[in-house]
């Protein structure tokens, strides 16, 4: 049994919903819901990135996706959740994504 079994996720033009589904539990808070707040609050645009980096791995040479890969770090760290990361980092403090 998977400790997920509960979560529901789909993408809908690039936006994703994620439902917990546990009317047997009242849909009380749990492990899959504690994950799924925590992917919700972090860099959203930087998990793109890597998604779709990894689904690159089946139709891109290496060399693509390297140079694919320096674009998405150019692009994270200069929009304003990378920029808040760098800055949470360099303060010694959590980071606040937007998203």
């Amino acid at each position: 049994m998977s400790e997920y079994e509960h979560l529901e996720f789909q993408v809908d033009n690039g936006i994703a919903t994620i439902t917990l589904n546990r009317p047997d539990a009242t849909n009380a808070f749990n492990l899959a819901l504690a994950l799924a707040k925590s992917i919700a609050q972090g860099a959203t645009n930087a998990f793109g990135s890597v998604k779709s980096l990894v689904l690159s791995v089946f139709h891109e040479s290496l060399e693509s996706r390297l140079a694919l890969e320096v674009e998405e770090i150019i692009r994270n760290a200069a929009a304003k959740d990378g920029q808040e990361g760098i800055h949470a980092f360099l303060n010694k403090r959590q980071p606040k994504f937007t998203g």
